[in-house]
């Protein structure tokens, strides 16, 4: 099991490839990082029961207010 700071880590290294889809409007790379955070939580969920997916994807940039309206201007 990865300790918290472990998981904090990988997140803020998940939200810079998030902000920078967000300075570029580079959608593929949107994409990419939220397949990655996704996957990561998958395994960390398996792994952990602890886990907290919704706290994981907050801090790797997915709020899913924002990605709505990310979506809807790169549409």
């Amino acid at each position: 099991m990865l300790s918290r700071k472990v998981y904090e880590q990988i997140a803020a290294s998940v939200k810079k490839s998030v902000d920078k889809a967000d300075e570029t409007l580079d959608i593929q790379l949107y994409k990419f990082a939220g397949e990655m955070a996704r996957e990561l939580a998958d395994y960390f969920e398996r792994d952990n029961p602890r886990f907290d997916r919704d706290r994981f994807m907050k801090a790797c940039g997915f709020d899913i207010e924002a990605t709505r309206e990310y979506v809807d201007l790169v549409m």
